[in-house]
């Protein structure tokens, strides 16, 4: 009898040869993988791995299939309940592919016992272990402690290691991303682990002029999604906030987000491995190049939605403009808004034009910065006669607003650094016209204060407190003078139709960048004031040095945390200029300020994503 010939493995995984190659195929069946952790995240690692042509495989987990697994972990079926999750898997694995050698080590991985089970079974010495290497690691893990030992133990002996973040309380298998350990934002897990490794393993830190630091090459796969503070266990009893440890965790889980999980985090082992180019994008990479210098246009998130969306990101993947290179973005970040304000007239053109290219990204703001407003009264004063005839400047602000419900006022204000320029009374009448325009078409304004804020809260409780004329309503925001201001939220316009038809309340204020004092928050507050907070004089260099010698607190923080969470908005001013980003960045002012209110970065994320869509008129928008 003739004997099979038949390569059932070329067979089996001819279409991974048609993705990653022949060489590519060749290099996943020489790999040996290990992955530790096979509940709802590592056992759709496993599968996938097994059904990739991984030749090797070493499954490490003591655990044992709950029925409460059900809901969430590949192997979790009638059958198995009750069996050990590591040796369902390594039978399963032989279904799929009885060319692979599975090894099971029925075991916990922890601080004690990291170092003997990254040792590597040598078949050849029957069933004996070397110190051999593994190709990857992929760590499934959900105890931080467990965490930061087998992360450290690989980084020792420059091991590939691939890890995993929450994914409990999560629902939207769309947020699952991709990004270096040190990028990675909006999971409470890998940021305990990311700091406990800095703090005790001497893991890489940040520097003055970078404060994520260089790459530790640790990819890691988390959700953007914030899951709910606190979660329902089985009973409807409020329970703690939890990993996805034991088969009772009070979070939440579905097979949609940790199947996602666990299926991305194969996939980058499998890329490595087959040497494949990488087929996810790092949204936090700090060593890309972003825009063009000396681009006019620039782009300032007012609030965070999502915490890895930097500003220079968006522009690479939503939008380019004039004055950079590299064409048009495909604008598939549907939820993210971000806010252009420009202020000067000569600029409106131009953002309106941009705005109609974008409307469900970009909300304009229009309106006369005080830097600019010698230049516009001189403009106006030369052109007399066609001002006018188009019924004044005013009147073409509110065409303009008109055109785009969605748009707001802005930025205007007092700046007493160019008094010598433009008096502050003529700030203050060219502010009150533009606050008597958002009061009659319910937008919201954008403000600019620079050592006047008492002349500014005065201004502000002489204001009209509201007006029965009306016009579009909407939302839009506005910020940094000369370049750009942003928001954050999402949302369209409301109905400003509606809001014209009744007698209109004084719309919200951001005050942009707010550095007043203090003792004036509640005041302003009492005017409708939101009050933004970029990340200078809070993790800059120099706060961060003050706060490390204990010599004074940081007034900008201590600003921070005195303003009412529901007026709290965070930006990041950041210019488009790569050398302010380390002082600018969203996600450590997000963090610096959260931990001095003795909240997680997502809470406060969350806070201030919901005052931006009150502040930026969204809450209508469903």
């Amino acid at each position: 009898m003739l004997a099979d010939e038949t390569d059932y493995y070329a067979l089996r995984f001819a279409g991974v040869a048609k993705l990653y190659g022949q060489e590519g195929l060749q290099r996943l069946r020489d790999a040996h993988v290990c992955v530790v952790g096979l509940g709802g995240v590592g056992s759709w690692s496993v599968e996938a791995l097994a059904r990739s042509g991984v030749g090797r495989l070493t499954l490490i987990d003591l655990d044992s299939i709950c029925i409460s697994n059900t809901n969430r972990q590949m192997h979790a079926l009638t059958g198995t309940i009750g069996k050990s999750k590591a040796q369902v898997l390594q039978q399963r694995v032989l279904d799929i592919n009885p060319d692979c050698d599975v090894d099971v080590r029925l075991d916990f991985v922890s601080p004690d016992t990291v170092g003997e089970l990254l040792l590597v079974a040598d078949a050849d010495a029957a069933g004996g272990r070397t110190l051999g290497r593994y190709d990857c690691v992929l760590d499934a893990i959900d105890s931080m402690e467990d965490k930061c030992a087998l992360l450290d133990a690989c980084r020792r002996v420059r091991m590939p290691v691939v890890t995993v973040g929450a994914a409990g309380g999560r629902a939207d298998p769309a947020r699952v991303a991709v990004a270096d350990l040190t990028r990675v934002d909006y999971d409470s897990l890998l940021f305990r682990v990311r700091k406990t490794l800095r703090q005790d393993f001497g893991f890489p830190r940040g520097t003055k002029r970078n404060i994520r630091g260089r790459k530790w090459g640790v990819a890691a796969v988390y959700s953007t999604e914030v899951p709910e503070a606190e979660a329902l266990t089985a009973s409807g009893e409020v329970g703690p906030r939890m990993g996805l440890g034991g088969c009772d965790g009070s979070f939440g889980t579905a097979s949609f987000v940790t199947g996602v999980f666990g299926l991305m985090a194969a996939g980058v082992v499998a890329g490595l491995i087959a040497g494949a180019p990488a087929t996810t994008h790092d949204v936090n990479d700090d060593d890309t190049d972003g825009a063009a210098s000396g681009s006019e246009w620039r782009w300032t998130p007012h609030a965070l939605r999502y915490l890895d969306r930097d500003p220079r990101e968006v522009e690479r993947r939503r939008l380019r403009v004039p004055g950079q290179q590299g064409g048009e973005g495909e604008g598939d970040e549907e939820d993210w808004q971000s806010v252009l304000d420009k202020a000067r007239q000569k600029d409106w053109a131009a953002v309106e034009d941009l705005a109609v290219k974008y409307p469900d990204f970009l909300i304009p703001s229009y309106g006369i910065h005080p830097w600019w407003l010698r230049e516009h009264l001189e403009e106006e004063t030369r052109d007399a006669a066609a001002a006018a005839k188009e019924g004044g400047w005013q009147q073409r602000l509110v065409a303009q607003l008109e055109r785009n419900r969605r748009a707001g006022v802005g930025e205007c204000g007092l700046d007493r650094t160019r008094r010598k320029e433009v008096s502050l009374d003529e700030q203050e009448e060219a502010m009150m016209q533009h606050l008597e325009v958002a009061v009659r078409l319910q937008r919201h304004a954008t403000l600019h204060c620079v050592g006047a804020f008492g002349r500014l809260l005065g201004a502000l409780q002489r204001r009209p407190r509201s007006s029965s004329s009306g016009g579009g309503g909407g939302s839009g925001g506005g910020g940094n003078g000369g370049g750009g201001s942003g928001g954050g939220g999402s949302g369209s316009g409301g109905d400003g139709s509606a809001r014209g038809s009744r007698t209109a309340a004084r719309p919200p204020l951001i005050l942009h960048s707010f550095n007043g004092d203090a003792s004036m928050v509640p005041q302003l507050a009492a005017e409708g004031c939101y009050f933004s907070f970029s990340g200078r004089g809070i993790n800059d260099a120099r706060a961060a040095a003050a706060a490390a010698a204990g010599v004074q607190r940081c007034k900008q923080l201590e600003l921070a945390v005195s303003v009412p969470l529901d007026r709290l908005l965070l930006e990041s001013d950041a210019e488009g200029d790569p050398e302010a980003r380390a002082v600018t960045d969203l996600v450590t002012t997000c963090a610096v300020i959260a931990e001095r209110l003795g909240m997680t970065a997502e809470q406060l994320a969350a806070t201030t994503t919901a005052n931006a869509r009150r502040a930026f008129q969204c809450e209508d928008e469903g």
